[in-house]
């Protein structure tokens, strides 16, 4: 954890704050709002962190794969291609980040095809997670988000957090309006989970899953009773 000072308002010391530092004590490494703007070049509809990507990035890809080529994928990253639609759009968000992309690299004087990708799944400790709260997002209007996860400066996973006396589902209609409405910015395509939260109760979905669908999350060959403690 940084020196920065953490955020405390009346909804972030409770169900917010309670959620940052879970979070912090998971590993993830807190970016302020300011620090984070820093990285977006002051832009707020420029949304991934683009240096820490490419250090991040640098570090998981063969030396084969060039810094340009790094570069290059972080720009196409930033694209997003809306001409099929969201929902290819977010299929190949998912698919790159998943699977990553070829290239073509010229290495000792020899032009070579490589792999580059932007998250280590087999390894998860060569990432590098981030977290920050009240993240501004503007296309059309602005919004602003409680807590958004990072893996490699790419946005994965969004929070949205309401008072223990707001019912969970006002934050998953919020997350749902917000995502899908019409002109609703580029941003909600990045994120791979969508979480609603409220101190006593957390539900998940992903983006389109319809509000009766955001369900508890569940570890794999655990009992009920384990799964309602998480």
């Amino acid at each position: 954890m940084n020196n920065t000072t953490l955020p405390f308002t009346n909804e972030k010391c409770t169900s917010q704050m309670e959620a940052l530092l879970q979070l912090i004590n998971l590993g993830y490494i807190y970016l302020s709002p300011a620090e984070v703007m820093k990285y977006r070049g002051s832009n707020t509809s420029k949304y991934i962190l683009e240096d820490i990507t490419f250090n991040a990035m640098r570090k998981i890809n063969s030396d084969e794969v060039s810094d340009k080529s790094i570069r290059d994928r972080i720009a196409d990253l930033q694209r997003v291609n809306l001409n099929d639609g969201n929902i290819s759009a977010s299929n190949a968000i998912y698919n790159s980040l998943i699977q990553g992309e070829s290239t073509e690299d010229y290495f000792n004087g020899k032009k070579n095809s490589s792999h580059v990708v932007a998250i280590d799944w087999d390894n998860v400790e060569n990432n590098i997670f981030h977290v920050t709260v009240e993240y501004t997002i503007s296309e059309e209007k602005n919004r602003r988000i409680d807590i958004v996860l990072f893996i490699n400066g790419i946005p994965m996973v969004i929070i949205e957090n309401k008072k223990p006396s707001v019912p969970i589902d006002e934050a998953i209609n919020q997350i749902i309006n917000n995502s899908t409405e019409k002109n609703a910015p580029r941003f909600y395509l990045y994120p791979q989970i969508y979480i609603a939260a409220n101190v006593t109760y957390l539900k998940y979905g992903t983006y389109k899953t319809p509000s009766g669908y955001y369900n508890i999350w569940k570890e794999k060959y655990a009992d009920d009773d384990y799964n309602q403690n998480i």
